[in-house]
């Protein structure tokens, strides 16, 4: 009799555990039922890209910037009086130098790669200024493309006599080629206006760039046009 109520009671154990795990099954997802829990599978884990200090600072940074010729911006009445513009070939000379005889070419004293060329009047207090800033501001910068012949620097003074012209190249302290139009007929060929330009030409000597003022802008514009024939 003792045995039979200990078989009765083992029985009745083992029933409520059956039940309780039912239970718990019908509380469990539909595909998780049956199975034993498992490891997780890292093959199913998709690899989460990882972005480098370097690649936040490329994306945050502007676009390098770009040299770019420098454009001529003039009103309509300036570029009226202007006879050559830009892409047009600079007309071509025969000059001599203040107090010498012996004609020189521009093809004889252009650069290679580029040519600064200043058309002016030593009666004007403009044109003496701009002479001096070529030789100051402009020549530093550009040293030795110059002494390599890469780039040249020049300068016609017209409707001048030679004195005149010497005497403010000498005062000056120009170093750079000074050309003499005595009469004004090479100029007439570039300008209706006063004989003043600053010409920026290829190695063929045609125009790329032009001002008929001196200023902060007018240099740093021939600087940039520079850097760019130079690169």
């Amino acid at each position: 009799m003792r045995h039979g109520m200990v078989y009765v009671l083992c029985v009745g154990i083992i029933s409520a555990c059956v039940v309780g795990c039912e239970q718990k099954k019908e509380g469990m997802p539909t595909s998780m039922r049956g199975k034993a829990p498992a490891m997780l599978d890292t093959n199913e884990i998709t690899e989460i890209p990882t972005i480098s200090q370097t690649d936040l600072t490329h994306s945050a940074s502007p676009e390098a910037e770009t040299v770019t010729m420098p454009e001529v911006e003039l009103p309509q009445n300036d570029l009226e009086k202007c006879l050559v513009r830009v892409n047009d070939t600079l007309p071509t000379f025969e000059l001599p130098m203040p107090g010498d005889t012996v004609s020189h070419s521009f093809d004889s004293l252009k650069g290679a790669k580029a040519t600064v060329l200043l058309v002016w009047n030593p009666d004007d207090l403009y044109s003496i200024q701009a002479l001096e800033t070529l030789q100051t501001d402009l020549l530093p910068k550009i040293q030795q493309a110059v002494d390599s012949k890469e780039v040249a620097i020049l300068a016609v003074a017209s409707a001048t006599t030679s004195e005149a012209a010497g005497a403010a190249v000498a005062n000056s302290q120009i170093t750079y080629p000074v050309l003499l139009d005595t009469d004004g007929s090479w100029c007439a060929k570039v300008t209706t206006d006063k004989p003043f330009r600053v010409f920026l030409l290829d190695a063929t000597g045609k125009i790329l760039w032009f001002d008929i003022e001196c200023s902060d802008s007018t240099l740093r514009d021939l600087t940039n046009g520079l850097h760019l024939l130079l690169k």
